[in-house]
């Protein structure tokens, strides 16, 4: 007898934490996976249209075994106002009349299933099956009233939908990501309000590369120099009096600096303000990615790099970016000196303390 897993959720967008979940769900059960992606569901805004999000999730399953991990479009071709549980696994009952059906809800799913319609009906249907979540205690009333059984799986990560629109966590497969930024979805939406278009394929292309970087130098958490990329230039098209403003109110230090170093500080600023950073880290590559410093992390060397050789700079940039990929510090010694020459042969002259300091301790001088 075949056994099959019903995976519903909105998915906006799908993430690596639900491929992990379907993964260790068809394992556990010897059983094949189907996602059900809602049209319209309950207590929900949405952020992508249907077709969007049905996108996302065929992108994300194409490489797993297409005779084990499926969709269906029931509840997306339903011309219901409202998708409700209760009518997808009577389809699916009537479909696989013979299969042992398993429903997979999340923890919190669990907790307030009673105020779902016909819960009980659904539980005699299907097995409910909950996935455990860290920090949710489930209503143990709820499991026994309904006879669910959980999941033994918590390795799902640290990731959620919410958190992914919001750029708390990008943990994602990379072939969504790409669609989240030529669809301008999410987080990519948030930045078109303050970059302009070129701007914002820089700081794409910056993100890409910071992240292709990391993981060729088996660095750790690649998503954070991602994220970095993405924001580093966030107070370049600041208007002049509000970047003023905002140096004189944050960065008092620096306000004698000149005008072209501002927006790395503002950056920083702007990305714990509208992005909620509090990844050190991450804030301190963003406010020295134009200037450099001394004593910088390694997520600074690599966002620096990135941000002069990311390829659409209009220069054959190939051989620095093999040498980051290759070694990201002996990457940022050459980038860092082929700036400086840069620098040199257009006769401009250094004007900050920052990149002085940054010349004498990685170059010498």
């Amino acid at each position: 007898m075949d056994s099959i897993v019903i995976y519903g959720g909105s998915f906006d967008p799908i993430h690596n934490g639900h491929i992990r979940t379907a993964l260790a769900s068809s394992r556990y059960f010897d059983a094949k996976v189907i996602f059900v992606p809602a049209k319209n569901p309950r207590f929900k805004v949405l952020d992508s249209t249907p077709s969007q999000r049905l996108d996302m999730l065929k992108l994300a399953i194409k490489d797993l075994d297409p005779s084990i991990f499926m969709i269906s479009l029931f509840e997306m071709d339903s011309y219901d106002e409202i998708n409700y549980s209760i009518d997808t696994v009577r389809y699916f009952k009537n479909k696989f009349k013979q299969a042992n059906l398993y429903f997979l809800i999340g923890a919190d799913e669990a907790n307030s299933f009673s105020k779902w319609k016909e819960a009980e009906s659904i539980a005699s249907i299907v097995k409910i099956v909950y996935v455990p979540r860290p920090g949710v205690k489930v209503d143990e009333e709820n499991i026994k009233k309904y006879n669910m059984a959980c999941l033994p799986f918590t390795k799902t990560g640290e990731v959620s939908s919410s958190g992914v629109r919001k750029l708390e966590n990008i943990d994602i497969p990379l072939s969504v990501r790409k669609y989240i930024e030529e669809n301008g979805l999410y987080y990519i939406n948030e930045l078109k309000k303050l970059e302009s278009q070129h701007r914002l394929s820089h700081s794409i292309s910056v993100a890409n590369l910071s992240y292709r970087i990391a993981v060729s130098n088996k660095l750790k958490n690649p998503n954070d120099y991602y994220v970095s990329g993405l924001l580093h230039d966030l107070g370049k098209d600041l208007e002049v009096n509000n970047a003023k403003l905002i140096m004189q109110n944050n960065y008092p230090k620096y306000i004698s600096y000149p005008f072209w170093t501002y927006h790395q500080f503002i950056g920083e600023f702007l990305a714990k303000k509208i992005f909620n950073i509090d990844n050190n880290e991450i804030l301190e590559a963003i406010k020295f990615h134009a200037t450099g410093n001394k004593n910088m992390t390694t997520m600074g060397k690599v966002i620096y790099s990135s941000d002069k050789i990311e390829p659409s700079r209009g220069y054959d940039s190939s051989d620095l970016i093999n040498s980051c990929l290759s070694n990201c510090q002996d990457g940022f010694i050459k980038v860092l000196k082929a700036n400086q020459e840069y620098l040199e042969k257009k006769g401009y002259i250094v004007d900050n303390d920052l990149t002085n300091d940054c010349y004498k301790q990685y170059l010498g001088e």
